[in-house]
């Protein structure tokens, strides 16, 4: 598994967002809030997901976009 260093482009303004990542292992610190991401992409495009020392208001913004885009998928 390949790994690599990708920055905010990932998140918004990749045309294909994570959609078109190559299988791999993806970091992301950002330095103003100390946040860490960690996205393994597999094979199959399925992506786990993890973040570490986030802010507990960020977070709930983070998890509240989530679950739209969730019902999101589960309507269309």
């Amino acid at each position: 598994m390949r790994t690599e260093c990708w920055g905010a482009d990932w998140f918004d303004e990749r045309p294909g967002g994570f959609a078109d990542a190559a299988p791999g292992r993806y970091f992301y610190d950002d330095e103003q809030t100390y946040a860490e991401y960690e996205l393994d992409v597999s094979d199959d495009g399925t992506i786990t997901f993890g973040i570490s020392y986030v802010k507990v208001n960020d977070i709930v913004t983070m998890l509240a976009a989530l679950e739209r885009a969730l019902a999101t998928q589960r309507l269309g």
